[in-house]
């Protein structure tokens, strides 16, 4: 299935929809390689056994501005996530979620209308999660040693080049 002219990431996960609206779904940037290479498995056990909406898998980042940064409690229950913020923010990043047929609902009423975040710029998904707060509940899983890296940006993918050679 290919999104055709998708506003941002929203819009072509929400292409999925009519197949994915009764799923439990898997989601991870195809532009991040990260470590360890399983963090679907943990995330879904506890979306099963905590009967949660959403759970985000979390990763240490060096630049928390270019990511979604998320906070929560010792529970792991999901109070903020805030996208690329402008102003530093200590914490750690969403790098995959898996999330409820609730969720996929969600999203799709969502981008329903307008394509911008109240910014004018593109909506991200880390909206999405920080709207869905006040109806759903989302939950974190920190992954022990996790690390990952972009290589949708030119420095970062120097980065992961070097490594594998």
């Amino acid at each position: 299935m290919v999104a055709n002219n998708s506003p941002g990431v929203p819009w072509t996960i929400d292409t999925a929809f009519r197949f994915v609206a009764e799923k439990t779904v898997a989601f991870g940037f195809p532009d991040m390689l990260f470590e360890p290479r399983d963090i679907f498995t943990p995330l879904l056990n506890i979306l099963h056994d905590r009967k949660a909406d959403v759970v985000l898998a979390l990763m240490p980042s060096e630049s928390p501005e270019t990511a979604d940064v998320v906070c929560c409690n010792s529970d792991m229950v999901v109070s903020g996530v805030f996208p690329k913020p402008e102003e530093a923010i200590r914490g750690l990043v969403w790098m995959g979620a898996v999330w409820q047929p609730s969720f996929s609902v969600f999203l799709h009423d969502q981008i329903a209308g307008e394509p911008r975040s109240e910014s004018g710029r593109e909506l991200y998904l880390g909206e999405i999660f920080q709207r869905a707060l006040s109806t759903l509940t989302i939950l974190a899983v920190p992954i022990a040693n996790g690390r990952f890296i972009d290589i949708g940006t030119r420095d970062d993918a120097t980065k992961a080049l070097e490594r594998l050679f």
